[in-house]
């Protein structure tokens, strides 16, 4: 194709034109993958859902943060009473 200083390019002669249905087909293609692999996606979630509740059931669950709390609140009695405590004296 060549191009005239003269007269200005028409859209329809230039190669992008031709690619632009293309892409739009590339476009429409990964935006249908896109909505089918989060249908799976959510349906695999809910079985996972399902099956840690199932497991789960009964258990009693202990969050990390509960953890840490009392891990603190251990931590602070037992300097509470090493602060309490007399000093030993060294024997000679």
């Amino acid at each position: 194709m060549v191009f005239s200083l003269t007269q200005p390019a028409k859209i329809t002669d230039t190669s992008i034109y031709h690619e632009i249905p293309k892409v739009f087909t590339g476009n429409r293609q990964l935006l249908a993958d896109n909505a089918i692999l989060k249908q799976v996606l959510e349906e695999i979630e809910r079985i996972v859902c399902k099956r840690k509740k199932l497991i789960l059931k009964g258990k009693t669950m202990v969050s990390i943060l509960k953890v840490f709390d009392e891990l603190k609140k251990c931590i602070a009695k037992v300097n509470l009473k090493k602060s309490k405590q007399k000093p030993r004296q060294k024997r000679n």
